[in-house]
């Protein structure tokens, strides 16, 4: 499996547990994230934008990429966190599963790129 892949389904569970810990019932419906052909841009609605540079090395390479958080003006509301703060979390609960599938992405300082809320 490719260390992207495991960075991404990582962060996914960890936003997973973090949306049910934080809204148990109804039980969030939550899928495994469709795979994209090329690039695509979070929804115009996103008022809350983060990015943040990502460097993972395996097999003697280094690879730069990058990680978007992105939320609405609902999700916002709804979970009374910034993508900062939901980045954040979303890093400390997949640390262990970074260690468990021996990867050590390093992550850059993120960066707000569009907010409308504070």
């Amino acid at each position: 499996m490719s260390p992207w892949t495991s960075l991404l389904e990582s962060l996914h569970s960890a936003l997973i547990d973090e949306l049910i810990e934080r809204h148990p019932e109804p039980k969030p419906e939550l899928g495994m994230p469709i795979r994209q052909g090329a690039l695509k841009f979070p929804f115009p609605s996103s008022d809350q934008i983060l990015l943040t540079d990502v460097t993972l090395s395996w097999n003697s390479k280094v690879t730069p990429g990058f990680i978007i958080v992105a939320l609405d003006a609902e999700a916002y509301t709804k979970l009374r966190l910034s993508s900062e703060d939901l980045w954040n979390l979303m890093q400390r609960r997949a640390g262990s599963e970074f260690i468990r599938r021996g990867i050590q992405p390093i992550f850059a300082a993120s960066q707000t790129v569009s907010s409308s809320n504070p």
